[in-house]
């Protein structure tokens, strides 16, 4: 599997092979987005906004996604038996992981955003 594609095999058939283009195109409009947040730094309110909002929706995405992993986890593990010989075991790619990143990531940002808007604010006290 790729972002474009998805391609799986069954023993004694044709490798089967399904677009899932809406990953690429959710990755590039979050990498969008992210570019947008990274570029746009005059506004600290709106900035703060922003980076509140791609947590709030990275959360969401990320609690959808481990549900339904978790669901296809435990389908798979019912029906694998049936479908592999046992030989063969998958394994968790850096992939598996960056979601964890990307979460650690976007909390730093907004955590960093919201102290230099106090030090700012806080300096215009002192004027």
């Amino acid at each position: 599997m790729n972002a474009f594609t998805l391609r799986y095999e069954k023993p004694n058939e044709k490798p089967q092979t399904t677009p899932v283009f809406y990953i690429a195109i959710a990755a590039i409009g979050a990498g969008a987005m992210a570019l947008y947040a990274v570029l746009r730094y005059r506004n600290q309110d709106k900035d703060t906004k922003t980076a509140l909002y791609h947590q709030i929706r990275f959360s969401m995405i990320i609690s959808l996604l481990i549900m339904v992993t978790i669901s296809l986890m435990i389908f798979f593990s019912v029906q694998g038996d049936k479908w592999s010989s046992g030989s063969t075991r998958g394994a968790y790619q850096i992939g598996f992981f960056c979601t964890t990143l990307a979460l650690l990531a976007n909390f730093l940002a907004s955590r960093f955003i919201r102290r230099d808007y106090n030090l700012i604010k806080s300096m215009d006290r002192l004027r």
